[in-house]
């Protein structure tokens, strides 16, 4: 229906003033909904990128992302699409449809964990709005403790207790199972009272 000649024609059509704003309402273009993304760091926003990158991390490590939707619009917006498609990523997010007011926010986390070593890429998607993630797992020298510890290492290396006058001692095995070259990182040792036995091997 052609709106202008509905309206050059309302002289010869009884009906109120209200329903003529209601019809003019409906037969109007649709105003489209705007939402833009966001990095949020600390407490500060920034506008995501095209590509975000994650870094590098080892396998089975975790890293983490936390983003902002916007409905930047004038106008209540409902959102409908919002995912994450790409080995090693999750997506958490609160369930769809998000009805958000106009300057309303969504927050969202990416989770990035994997356990092999490689290059990583997903998408992330919502209303409008699509970029790329990625990510790289490292290859990491395998450690060892004897005796075995009750923690991972890397991490708190506990000596127990020790006698006064005494002294404990802990062998770290460091081990290559990849099949890459990789280079024993400088080791060192601050504390009075602690000591390497053998020398760092790096």
């Amino acid at each position: 229906m052609n709106l202008g000649k509905l309206l050059k024609t309302r002289k010869n059509v009884k009906c109120p003033t209200a329903a003529w704003v209601l019809l003019a309402f409906l037969l109007a273009p649709p105003a489209h909904a705007q939402f833009n993304l966001f990095l949020v760091v600390g407490k500060t926003e920034q506008a995501a990128p095209a590509a975000c990158d994650f870094g590098s991390v080892y396998a089975s490590e975790s890293t983490s992302t936390h983003f902002r939707l916007r409905n930047t619009s004038g106008a209540p917006a409902t959102l409908d699409v919002l995912a994450v498609a790409g080995v090693g990523f999750t997506l958490t997010a609160p369930p769809l449809p998000i009805g958000l007011a106009p300057q309303g926010t969504v927050d969202l986390s990416v989770v990035f964990h994997a356990t092999d070593t490689g290059a990583y890429s997903a998408s992330l998607q919502a209303d409008g709005i699509a970029i790329l993630l990625t990510a790289t797992v490292a290859p990491r020298l395998t450690y060892g403790l004897d005796p075995p510890g009750g923690t991972v290492f890397p991490g708190t290396l506990d000596f127990g207790s020790v006698v006064r006058g005494s002294s404990a001692a802990r062998s770290i095995t460091i081990q290559n199972q990849t099949t890459l070259v990789l280079t024993v990182p400088a080791i060192s040792v601050q504390g009075a009272d602690f000591a390497l036995l053998n020398g760092a091997p790096s």
